[in-house]
């Protein structure tokens, strides 16, 4: 079920149930806060002719029987086509005053299991006119099975021990009970405060429903919109009440699903996350609950594959009601920015160059008709239009006004083998296509998270211009960049290839996990266009650094460590080279082996009849060579060879040779 939630101090009990309970009493006897509810004000509540009252509101409604069943006093005994009537509320309510009596005077010398009081009820102190003496099972107490069902008691084999102001206050639940996806729900908060004040909001309002006729649980068939409208009304009371520092970024919200009724009783515990109830908090501080409340009574339904608001909000999912379609407006352009900057963790950088790019795409559409097109669900998933916003962002990199991070903020990595990214950033850029205008400088959310030490593609990208910038100098780099046609797929397999020469870290496996999907089909495009956006980002600098980021490490490993080759090609390559190596120096080894396979003068069939010649100690079979490099998949077979001649060639060198100048 999740992490329990703190228990609370002083009136509050810790259990759920009882809490509520208490919270309820508190609203009903109009206090402030359930701080300042004593015995007093809670036997009142059922005092003087209230305790028929609470009985009459309580048979009709709909609530009563997910929490304690049909078989209690309020409804039973009956005869057969009989409804419940006045002799059940006057039973019901002759209960309530027996557990009202009961306070203070519990007969137990067991201590109560819920709120730790001294003494606890006996049974037979509730006893019925008939002389009928109850046992606290489920028809008394939510969840208070046995041992095969679902308990929330301390008590499993047996009744809970339990006193009578615990046990009044439960009596109350149906007061203020809502239903979501079919379940009732009930909130703990700590600190408390939140809770309380949604228990009296929801009383008020349950209270309001009870007057007018209305006896069906607040929230039936909503999903969980009912839920969400409950937040942004406690909200805004609390904004009404310049309270709304109640809610910050320590505020804790437990929600407990549950029903207790038949054989399908079920209790399950579920945080909402701190920044779901800020962006709540924040919306409404901003004026913006009226909006939303328009957004929710738009949603046709509200379930995991059509999530409303709330579910989106808990799960960090987007919510497509945000965005315009047909004739739906979405948001305005202050909830979008709020919502994807504290939900989905876009930055201000990537928001404003998404707006940028979209108002200059709405700009070239000369009739309506284009601009209409534009705005169609399916403008950007043209591969022409996808290209020119690409060449927007690598433009606006090199302006220093957008970065990988806020690339990756606009287009999350997916998960799995492969560098691929999550479509929903072509959203963001349809809806500014339809909202061009925009208030400059907005700041909301966090900064944009630096990328991590350990991130493969600004690493890479980071030592290919390093290398570039040591070899062929600024001025080459920027005209590179200037003709972004050059840098291509096999432009970066090269640039690996020449690294791996130099340093640790550009191996098959790490080229392959960035490279290939799960089926082992090309997927660069997106690797090599993240690396022109980085490049480009680090050149706007007037003068880019050396030494960009530094080196890793060289490994204590073996020559063809993480070269994912078979033992028998492996272990040929790497006696081919080291006998070479052994033989003629290492500057040998670079100028005829290595070398030439970067410029690719040398190739497989080169490297294979050396491998198979016979005048080799130990040469491999050349029909094995043949039947490896024409494999499924044969086509990196080059790529593979390259880089395990290039890795093991410079491990060899550096296990054999001094310290010196380092391989360029």
């Amino acid at each position: 079920m999740g992490e329990n939630p703190p228990k609370a101090s002083g009136v509050l009990t810790g259990n759920p149930f009882v809490d509520w309970g208490l919270s309820i009493a508190a609203a009903m006897a109009g206090l402030e806060s359930v701080a300042f509810l004593t015995d007093e004000h809670l036997k009142n509540v059922v005092a003087d002719g209230r305790e028929l009252e609470l009985a009459r509101r309580h048979q009709p409604l709909k609530a009563f029987f997910p929490v304690f069943g049909p078989n209690t006093p309020l409804h039973n005994p009956k005869g057969k086509g009989q409804a419940p009537g006045g002799r059940h509320i006057k039973n019901y309510a002759a209960l309530l005053v027996r557990i009202r009596d009961a306070i203070g005077r519990e007969a137990r010398d067991t201590p109560c299991e819920v709120c730790g009081a001294r003494r606890s009820l006996d049974a037979g102190q509730l006893k019925d006119p008939c002389g009928r003496t109850p046992s606290f099972g489920r028809d008394w107490l939510p969840l208070a099975g046995a041992a095969t069902e679902a308990n929330l008691w301390p008590a499993a084999s047996r009744s809970p021990h339990i006193c009578a102001r615990c046990l009044l206050a439960v009596r109350l639940l149906p007061s203020a009970l809502l239903l979501v996806d079919g379940r009732l729900t009930i909130l703990q908060s700590a600190p408390p405060d939140f809770a309380d004040i949604f228990v009296r909001e929801l009383y008020d309002h349950v209270r309001v429903r009870e007057q007018a006729g209305e006896t069906g649980t607040l929230g039936s068939k909503e999903g969980k919109r009912a839920f969400a409208r409950r937040l942004l009304s406690v909200l805004n009371r609390l904004r009404l009440q310049q309270r709304l520092g109640v809610v910050d970024s320590t505020t804790r919200i437990f929600a407990w699903y549950f029903t207790n009724a038949g054989d399908s009783a079920e209790v399950a515990l579920e945080e909402l996350p701190n920044k779901a109830l800020l962006f709540l908090r924040d919306a409404v501080h901003s004026g913006l609950g009226p909006e939303i409340e328009r957004l929710i009574a738009g949603e046709r339904k509200d379930t995991e594959s059509t999530p409303g608001l709330l579910r989106c909000l808990e799960q960090g999912r987007d919510y497509d009601l945000l965005y315009p379609r047909g004739k739906h407006p979405g948001g305005s352009i202050e909830l979008f920015e709020l919502y994807q900057t504290r939900i989905l963790g876009r930055t201000i950088a990537a928001l404003e160059v998404a707006h940028t790019i979209a108002t200059s795409l709405a700009g070239t559409a000369r009739r309506r008709e284009d601009l209409n097109s534009l705005r169609k669900p399916e403008a950007f998933r043209r591969s022409e239009l996808r290209a020119r916003v690409r060449r927007a962002m690598v433009q606006m990199a090199a302006e220093g006004r957008f970065r990988l991070a806020d690339y990756r903020s606009l287009f999350p990595l997916r998960e799995g083998p492969g560098l691929a990214v999550v479509d929903d950033g072509w959203k963001v850029l349809r809806y500014y296509v339809h909202q061009p205008t925009r208030e400059e400088g907005r700041q909301r959310g966090e900064p944009p998270a630096a990328l991590s030490d350990g991130d493969p593609v600004s690493f890479i990208a980071d030592r290919v211009l390093d290398r570039l910038l040591a070899m062929r100098g600024e001025e080459y780099v920027r005209d590179l960049m200037g003709r972004a046609e050059r840098m291509v797929d096999r432009w970066l397999r090269d640039q690996f290839l020449a690294c791996a020469w130099r340093e640790e870290g550009f191996t098959y496996a790490a080229w392959s996990a960035l490279a290939l999907d799960g089926h082992g089909h090309f997927t660069g495009r997106e690797w090599v266009f993240q690396t022109r956006l980085h490049l480009a980002a680090r050149l706007s600098d007037d003068r880019p650094r050396r030494v960009l980021r530094a080196r890793r490490r060289e490994a204590a490993t073996m020559p063809m460590s993480d070269s994912s080759l078979p033992e028998f090609v492996a272990a040929a390559l790497e006696e081919y080279l080291h006998e070479y190596l052994i033989a003629r120096g290492p500057g040998r080894l670079e100028r005829d082996i290595v070398r030439p396979w970067l410029a690719r003068r040398f190739g497989m069939h080169w490297l294979g009849e050396r491998l198979s010649s016979s005048r080799r100690r130990a040469p491999i079979s050349a029909l094995a060579w043949r039947e490896w490099v024409e494999a499924p998949g044969g086509m990196w077979r080059p790529l593979q060879i390259g880089l395990a001649v290039c890795n093991a060639a410079r491990r060899l060198v550096a296990l054999r040779s001094t310290p010196g100048e380092e391989p360029t």
